[in-house]
């Protein structure tokens, strides 16, 4: 499977294309896209690639009244090889979730949010926060390295909670802290 241009261009840097892509082919997930879904599509996933440990990856898919979420996680290491496959969930969700689970995503301000991290801090190790969302024909994918560090000085509370929440509810991206 080629895991080139998950993301649509200029979302995210070229080097995280390859990154990301791997990962998410490795877990079996599909490239998301607006193209031939109906209007009220609405597709949020949270992928999480912790350097040294186990990648994991929660998608919800509204589609009129079907709602799925599909949790994933490897046994890889999310800095270095993507692995194979060890936990494959799918779920329905009622609107109700689906509905609390749009309202969080909107609470962290992620639709308004630049494509680069303002005052970034840089590090060598950590864990990749990424989030990809299409709803209303948008396609907004945010990347946030190492969201624990310095999570409120840099407006993440919201954010880490909303992911740390997708990660616990569906069971998946529970190894060391984020």
């Amino acid at each position: 499977r080629s895991t080139s241009m998950y993301f649509p261009e200029g979302s995210v840097t070229e080097p995280e294309q390859q990154w990301f892509s791997r990962h998410l082919a490795a877990m079996g997930e599909p490239r998301l896209a607006t193209a031939g879904k109906p209007k009220d599509y609405v597709v949020v996933r949270v992928l999480r690639l912790p350097t040294f440990s186990r990648p994991a990856a929660v998608r919800c898919e509204i589609e009129g009244e079907r709602i799925t979420r599909r949790a994933v996680e490897t046994d890889g290491k999310g800095g270095y090889e993507a692995g194979e496959v060890v936990v494959d969930r799918s779920t329905a969700l009622t609107r109700e979730q689906a509905d609390v689970l749009l309202a969080e995503l909107d609470a962290t301000g992620f639709w308004s949010w630049p494509v680069e991290e303002e005052n970034a801090i840089i590090f060598l190790d950590g864990t990749e926060l990424v989030v990809e969302a299409i709803r209303n024909g948008e396609h907004r994918v945010r990347v946030r390295t190492s969201p624990e560090v310095a999570t409120e000085e840099r407006g993440l509370a919201k954010f880490v909670d909303f992911c740390e929440s997708q990660f616990a509810s569906a069971g998946v991206g529970q190894g060391p802290a984020p």
